[in-house]
């Protein structure tokens, strides 16, 4: 997007370019991944006014409410990173929530703060090992699914197995369920990392969600109700028949659970 930097700058001022070559790593960057227009400024001053107007554009409403009820909580969250320390806080918040927006909404992750502030750190890091291009969102789903691999596996050397997420009418509790089916969800093509179908597959008792992981690795979901299978995938969101090792070791978990062929999925 074209921006008419006398917004900026007075007719007056006669401007030379501003090399990336003056610029902190960290700026250089975030300029050559997004392009703003350096022909037109002449100080460092003047990119960073460029990025928070195109911040502040950034964030305006989303036209679709659907849309923007997914980016309202990383505008919030963003908000209360303590970014005051950081003399490019502005660039921060402009890297992290264009990363989101760009992104089809109907699978963006949550925000969560502790995993924001690993991610600034990790990208910090990177730049000091000279990176030459941002993947925050990559690095930050990665943070997020760590965290719920903790809580469930707590031995790292051994993150294999399923987990099970029952269905609840305790809308406190079934959030936090919903938030752990999300961060689990990473690194596969289903509907789950949305809220709306993370939600809707544990919606009340009668329903449950089971991931299989590999070493760390999302493999299979398997949603059930009244324990009935009504679907079962693998990591890429193709309708499959378990192996017989994780079959087993699902029955294990809930002897209950009736294995049936694949039906119209939700996770489509």
């Amino acid at each position: 997007m074209y921006i008419d930097c006398n917004n900026y700058y007075s007719n007056n001022v006669s401007f030379g370019m501003l090399k990336k070559s003056k610029l902190t790593p960290f700026k250089r960057v975030f300029c050559e991944t997004y392009h703003p227009p350096l022909e037109k400024m002449n100080k460092v001053d003047d990119l960073t006014s460029w990025v928070a107007d195109e911040y502040a554009d950034l964030v305006k409403p989303h036209e679709k409410f659907g849309i923007e009820q997914v980016l309202q909580p990383w505008k919030e969250c963003i908000e209360q990173l303590d970014l005051a320390r950081h003399r490019n806080s502005i660039y921060w918040k402009y890297l992290i929530y264009e990363n989101v927006k760009r992104l089809n909404t109907t699978y963006v992750v949550f925000p969560d703060l502790d995993a924001l502030v690993k991610t600034i750190q990790k990208t910090k890091a990177g730049l000091k090992c000279g990176i030459e291009k941002f993947n925050f969102y990559k690095h930050y789903e990665l943070y997020l699914k760590e965290t719920a691999m903790n809580k469930y596996f707590p031995d790292i050397e051994n993150r294999t197995g399923w987990v099970e997420f029952l269905g609840s009418s305790d809308s406190k509790k079934t959030a936090e369920t919903v938030k752990d089916i999300r961060a689990l969800s990473v690194g596969t093509n289903w509907c789950t990392l949305s809220n709306l179908y993370a939600s809707i597959s544990v919606e009340d008792e009668r329903c449950a969600f089971y991931i299989f992981l590999d070493k760390g690795k999302t493999m299979y979901g398997v949603r059930t109700i009244n324990g009935l299978t009504q679907e079962v995938r693998d990591r890429h969101n193709i309708p499959i028949e378990l192996p017989k090792d994780a079959l087993k070791s699902l029955l294990e978990k809930n002897s209950e659970i009736q294995i049936f062929k694949n039906s119209a999925s939700m996770m489509d």
